[in-house]
């Protein structure tokens, strides 16, 4: 979780948490490099605290890089990108609440499918904002699919310098009356 470069998780599997499933935010200390996670499982279980499953990233100053998530299953939670940079995921599902990304640079999502499920409560599937006193810039979303099944927007971004969206999917679900976005 600090200091970490050059790790490889591949085939990684959880099922029952009591907070997030993978948690790479820094509590002190270095953020992380070149760090690639992939074809792994990641779910926290009914009674898991927070609204994430997982967290990559680095804290404040401590910028985290060259984080890799890829061809991997995110459930019961959304996934967390906070104070990174060159953030590539891709071929993930994410069947959850929130994807939600601060205070990053060179963020990409691709081929991704993000649900937000009825049951997790009213929210946006993607949220990207400012964090730790700066704002996220070059973010991508491309050839993905967002899925919004509760009455809020699908995508909400804040203070963000530059958001390329390229070939995305968008669905509303009937149930999610007076949603906008």
């Amino acid at each position: 979780q600090r200091g970490l470069d050059g790790v490889l998780i591949n085939g990684a599997r959880s099922i029952l948490v009591g907070d997030q499933a993978l948690d790479s935010e820094p509590t002190g200390g270095l953020g992380m490099k070149n760090i690639r996670i992939k074809n792994s499982q990641f779910a926290r279980g009914p009674d898991a605290q927070g609204g994430y499953t997982v967290a990559l990233g680095g804290g404040g100053e401590n910028f985290s890089s060259g984080i890799q998530l890829l061809n991997t299953v995110v459930q019961d939670g959304g996934i967390h990108v906070i104070d990174a940079a060159d953030v590539l995921i891709q071929d993930v599902t994410v069947t959850g609440a929130v994807a939600k990304a601060g205070a990053g640079a060179g963020v990409r999502v691709s081929r991704t499918s993000l649900t937000r499920p009825a049951g997790a409560g009213v929210g946006e599937v993607v949220s990207i904002h400012a964090q730790s006193g700066q704002a996220p810039h070059d973010v991508t979303i491309e050839k993905s699919r967002l899925v919004q099944n509760t009455a809020s927007m699908a995508l909400r971004a804040e203070a963000l310098e530059a958001l390329a969206m390229r070939g995305n999917t968008f669905e509303m679900a009937s149930t999610a009356t007076g949603a906008t976005g």
